[in-house]
């Protein structure tokens, strides 16, 4: 499970306390255009720098 939170010391904290094992990632938090291309263009520009994407998570933004 990939679980993606806003306070990391406490979310170790937590994990710790229940005996779970993690690991950590970084995560790239941006918001792309509302256009048709737009995250093909994006992942192109990543690709050719050879930054793979392992998972994507959609979210939208408030009020849309």
């Amino acid at each position: 499970m990939q679980v993606v939170v806003d306070n990391v010391k406490k979310a170790k904290k937590t994990l710790d306390g229940a005996g779970l094992s993690y690991t950590e990632a970084d995560m790239l938090h941006l918001e792309l255009p509302h256009q048709p291309g737009a995250l093909e263009y994006f992942a192109g520009e990543l690709a050719a720098k050879e930054i793979n994407i392992t998972s994507r998570h959609a979210t939208t933004v408030k009020g849309s």
